[in-house]
């Protein structure tokens, strides 16, 4: 099973993030090959592999969780978490996360001061 989450990019204004539920690590880079190949849609700025993908008691997909982690907003995780067995599960997707940009740095920057010499005359 796979799902891709969007997040803001400050440089292409939203990328895609790739979880994808396996068990061999090698699979990220021929994932990534493949679909480099294929020509079709941009492919996931981040791939990552993982173990297993996070599920609620009714096996329905934490997708919001998942959202998290790809906007890397991590400090808000911890209210979701219900048991210790949920913390240390999601601890090994957050540890092995692809996107460690600052999240909050969207701002447009803000252009060098002007070297111009400004001068007052008469006074």
């Amino acid at each position: 099973m796979a799902t891709a989450r969007g997040f803001a990019d400050r440089r292409t204004g939203v990328g895609l993030y790739a979880f994808v539920e396996a068990d061999q690590a090698a699979l990220e880079a021929q994932l990534r090959n493949e679909l480099a190949a294929a020509r079709g849609p941009k492919p996931p700025e981040h791939i990552q592999v993982v173990p297993a993908l996070p599920r609620d008691g009714a096996g329905k997909l934490r997708t919001e969780i998942l959202q998290l982690v790809a906007m890397n907003q991590l400090d808000l995780i911890e209210p979701m978490m219900t048991s210790e067995t949920d913390r240390a599960f999601v601890k090994s997707i957050v540890e092995s996360r692809k996107n460690l940009r600052d999240r909050f740095n969207f701002e447009t920057p803000v252009p060098p001061p002007s070297t111009d010499v400004v001068t007052r005359e008469g006074g």
